[in-house]
């Protein structure tokens, strides 16, 4: 990928100094089962004045019905960060003062003092106990207890904070949340319940990302000549065997719940739009899947999309993204079977990605199929984290061009012919 490495050295000197005017555009908006809504991405919210953290405020006030769901919910600032994209403001929802774990709401203002983007976990009817029937110490003493050696050497002291904790079954808790780190044991965060002292969750926060294999096209049947027309897009023909190829998964997350998730270091699955779809989980780490399965769409995207970035992180660029995973990560979000049936691929803004099938440029294969396809959106997604304020619609052209290079050279690299003329993201030929 000796090319690939020139042309990013070159990206960066030319554009990463450069700003663009803004035009107004509309955002798109995700929401829940609930009807939450929970991201809006590709903003372009100009209307507020002063600072930037002004600006977020403005925006939360003006916006706070909406965000939490109609309530007369309370948010709180706790931080913010600063990288290529802009600045990232970071909110809390808090009852009766007491903060709620996991209701981070981030506002983002890009580099010429737009709300560009906001991710909102506002948690919604929760009615928890508001006065705890125990201390902070003894919920630590109730954590230490969780231990084969409660008597550890602890690396630093223990430490507890009362928060309000909602399950996956939205019960919500009033609780104590202490963080333990040993040296025997490595560093947990235990959640004990202030009321009756139960032992809600016990997790490990040594975060060590897991390898897996996947069977996929790389390149797909078209870049190695054998087939040019894909009539059905589920159908496992024959000819399409040569194109299979088994491949190592890196940077996956460990197992949740028993089951492995096309989700990690810097690629993970979601179904972002409707009909909601099926995310795939395996037992085992094995995400072996021909084209008629569910699954094989969202294996090769995690190949292809870890494979670019990986490389790209390699080269001493750190691309970052508020998404649906959290602040600042370094992971694209993608979904590989998103429901517009003839649309195009998109990149939807804040490291998003969707795939639509069956995809709208055929014939040719689905979109999460082809190699060039993929790796063009994330051409978009490197632009958008690189660029000071990211896409704009006066740097719309130069955002295809970098998407349209990187998905046709990436192409190059893996297949054995002359691929001048085929679909690479926008219908482009050369």
């Amino acid at each position: 990928m000796k090319k690939l490495k020139s042309f990013f050295a070159l990206f960066y000197v030319l554009f990463t100094s450069t700003t663009f005017a803004q035009s107004p555009t509309e955002g798109y908006v995700r929401y829940d089962a609930d009807g939450m809504p929970r991201q809006v991405m590709s903003l372009e919210v100009k209307q507020f004045t002063g600072s930037d953290s002004e600006i977020a405020n403005q925006f939360l006030l003006a916006n706070k019905s909406w965000i939490c769901g109609g309530e007369n919910g309370t948010y709180e600032f706790t931080s913010f960060i600063e990288n290529p994209t802009g600045k990232h403001f970071t909110y809390v929802q808090k009852i009766s003062g007491i903060p709620v774990l996991g209701s981070g709401l981030v506002i983002s203002i890009n580099k010429n003092h737009f709300v560009s983007h906001v991710y909102n976990g506002y948690r919604k009817n929760l009615t928890p106990a508001v006065t705890p029937a125990i201390t902070s110490q003894q919920a630590i003493t109730l954590a230490l207890n969780t231990f084969s050696d409660p008597g550890m050497v602890l690396a630093e002291p223990a430490t507890s904070e009362l928060i309000i904790y909602e399950d996956n079954n939205h019960t919500a808790y009033l609780a104590f949340k202490v963080r333990i780190w040993s040296y025997e044991f490595g560093s947990y965060q235990i959640l004990v319940n202030a009321i009756n002292s139960v032992i809600l969750s016990k997790t490990s926060n040594e975060y060590a990302y897991e390898t897996g294999t996947g069977r996929v096209w790389d390149p797909n049947p078209e870049g190695l000549g054998i087939a040019h027309i894909f009539p059905d897009h589920d159908v496992d023909d024959p000819s399409y065997a040569p194109a299979y190829v088994n491949r190592v998964l890196p940077g996956l997350n460990s197992p949740n719940g028993g089951l492995y998730y096309l989700k990690g270091e810097f690629a993970s699955s979601y179904d972002l739009t409707a009909p909601v779809g099926i995310i795939t989980g395996q037992s085992s780490s094995d995400f072996s899947f021909n084209r008629s399965q569910i699954g094989f769409e969202e294996t090769n995207c995690y190949y292809h999309i870890d494979k670019i970035l990986r490389y790209v992180n390699s080269l001493g660029f750190s691309p970052t993204w508020i998404n649906l995973t959290t602040a600042s990560n370094k992971d694209i979000v993608f979904d590989a079977r998103a429901g517009y049936q003839g649309s195009s691929p998109t990149y939807m803004g804040a490291g998003t990605v969707k795939f639509p099938y069956p995809n709208g440029a055929a014939p040719g294969p689905d979109a999460a199929e082809d190699e060039s396809v993929i790796v063009h959106e994330i051409g978009h997604a490197i632009h958008d984290a690189l660029m000071p304020g990211g896409i704009t619609p006066d740097s719309y052209q130069i955002s295809e061009g970098v998407a349209n290079f990187l998905g046709i050279d990436y192409r190059r690299q893996v297949s054995p012919l002359n691929l001048l003329g085929l679909h690479s993201g926008g219908n482009l030929e050369i």
